[in-house]
């Protein structure tokens, strides 16, 4: 299936889809003891952007991070964590919890704000899981938000990807 999405795409976007696409779906088999997911990637030619959009009915990243004794105050607190790289639930593995990280630099530093996209194209990455919200936009502006009383069963990502002029290097995103 990712290699027919990669198709579909414009060959500037290199390797970088494959790898969040990847990356997504690996945390989702890892992390999420999900029972149903879902995986929406649509290219828009004339718009020039792409919209990716992953979907889990699992436990959460809050839960998972509950699970794991990595402490917060608030679900945006552990999405913004789980972001940053900052915890990480592999016991043994020091060196990761990039995984999310590097979706999120790929897509925030290496295309929203590297490749200075068309102003009109307003690039973005939203997580919502549990609780917590993040919504992460091409001006580099992070916001960070908790429902009231609704919760999401799982985690939805979503992010909008201006095409890039030149092939996109993923490897200077990539931690490790």
């Amino acid at each position: 299936m990712l290699k027919k999405i990669e198709t579909k795409i414009p060959n500037s976007f290199g390797g970088s889809i494959l790898y969040i696409l990847g990356e997504l779906a690996d945390n989702i088999d890892q992390h999420s003891n999900f029972t149903h997911a879902s995986l929406m990637a649509q290219y828009f030619p004339q718009k020039e952007y792409l919209d990716i959009a992953v979907l889990d009915n699992g436990i959460s990243i809050p839960f998972n991070f509950e699970k794991n004794n990595i402490s917060f105050k608030k679900d945006s607190e552990a999405i913004k964590k789980a972001l940053s790289g900052e915890a990480t639930t592999k016991k043994d593995e020091k060196m990761r919890a990039f995984g999310l990280k590097s979706c999120k630099d790929i897509s925030i530093k290496g295309f929203l704000l590297k490749i200075n996209p068309d102003p009109r194209i307003k690039g973005e990455l939203h997580v919502v899981s549990r609780k917590g919200i993040a919504i992460l936009k091409s001006s580099g502006e992070e916001n960070f938000y908790d429902f009231g009383n609704v919760s999401l069963d799982g985690t939805f990502l979503y992010f909008r990807l201006p095409t890039p002029k030149n092939k996109i290097d993923i490897y200077s995103y990539l931690e490790g």
